[in-house]
C-alpha cells in the first residue's frame, strides 16, 4: 500500500522550506517540497505557500522535529 504524503508544514520563504527538508533529510525521513509559487510573478508571490510534504506514516516525528528546531 503507498503511503500518502501530507502536508507538514507551509510557507512563503522558500529558504525556511529548504532548512526544514534539510533537518528531515539527516534524520533520514523522506520529504519534498511543493513549491506553489510561479518565478515569472515573483512579487506576486507574497500569498502563495511553498509545502512540505512526508509520507503520513512519519507526519507525527516531522512535525517534533520542526517544532523542537523552533525552539533553538
Amino acid at each position: 500500500m503507498k503511503a500518502k504524503w501530507v502536508n507538514i508544514f507551509e510557507s512563503t520563504n522558500m529558504h525556511q522550506v529548504a532548512l526544514f527538508k534539510a533537518l528531515l533529510d539527516e534524520n533520514k525521513i523522506p520529504s519534498e517540497v511543493l513549491n506553489k509559487q510561479d518565478s515569472v510573478y515573483l512579487s506576486l508571490n507574497s500569498n502563495t505557500y511553498v509545502e512540505l510534504l512526508v509520507p503520513d506514516n512519519f507526519a507525527l516525528q516531522a512535525v517534533q522535529l520542526i517544532k523542537n528546531s523552533e525552539q533553538l
